[in-house]
């Protein structure tokens, strides 16, 4: 008899256990019969907790690094982070110098407004920082001469053209900075914004001429203050209020 073929009568006991029937087996499944026993002949693995263990470990380890990217060398990640602060600069310069000739309602004039609030900040000095208001009081007073001849109301810009000429003032006088220099700057502005807005008033719009007027009023007031403050006197051969406004 050959080894790897079982015997007949061993293989009508499987039959037995399968079918619970005590059937011959028929020659076309013997061979088929001979395999199953050998397969539960085999005996069955018992692998050592460690085994198991390091099994795991190794195929955790294959799966990590399957999914961590790769990352790219130190060189390359410092000229992206390189790159990204290049464009973010350019962006800003961009935005910034672009917000120079905005008006309210743009989509930069809140940029124009945050670089002048910086600009103050930054400026630690009383009658640099007087000098600053002055030029914000003059660009607002640009910007409401545009919006006039554009045909828009924008009688905000006007008040923040006074608040910033009286705080120009106001930090003179709290620093206690009596030069004349500084004050005929003021002063000057103050008679300029005055003579600008008479000379559109025309052009203002009727809900708006009232407003306008006050604003003008308050221009003549300022330019007053800083006349008995001793600005037409010494820094200038004439004083401002003979200079440059239109005495009735």
């Amino acid at each position: 008899m050959n080894s790897n073929k079982l015997d007949p009568e061993k293989l009508n006991r499987l039959l037995e256990d399968t079918s619970g029937k005590s059937n011959p087996a028929e020659p076309e499944s013997m061979e088929m019969l001979q395999l199953a026993a050998r397969l539960q002949e085999i005996p069955k693995p018992s692998p050592s907790t460690t085994a198991e263990n390091e099994c795991v470990h190794r195929l955790r380890s294959k799966l990590n690094r399957q999914r961590s990217p790769r990352r790219a060398p130190a060189r390359f990640r410092l000229i992206w982070v390189a790159s990204a602060l290049l464009m973010v600069s350019l962006a800003t310069f961009a935005a910034l110098h672009l917000s120079k000739d905005s008006l309210p309602g743009d989509a930069l004039y809140t940029v124009k407004r945050v670089k002048e609030k910086v600009y103050l900040v930054l400026e630690r000095d009383a009658v640099d920082r007087s000098a600053l208001r002055v030029r914000f009081a003059d660009s607002r007073l640009k910007e409401y001469v545009a919006c006039v001849g554009s045909g828009r109301r924008c009688e905000k810009v006007l008040a923040d053209m006074v608040n910033q000429s009286e705080a120009a003032l106001n930090e003179l006088e709290k620093s206690g900075v009596s030069d004349s220099l500084s004050l005929a700057r003021v002063g000057m502005a103050c008679a300029y914004q005055a003579e600008t807005l008479r000379g559109i008033l025309v052009e203002v719009q009727d809900a708006d001429t009232t407003r306008v007027i006050e604003i003008i009023g308050a221009c003549d007031m300022m330019f007053s203050e800083c006349c008995r403050g001793g600005a037409c006197g010494g820094c200038m051969k004439e004083p401002p209020c003979k200079k440059n406004r239109n005495v009735d």
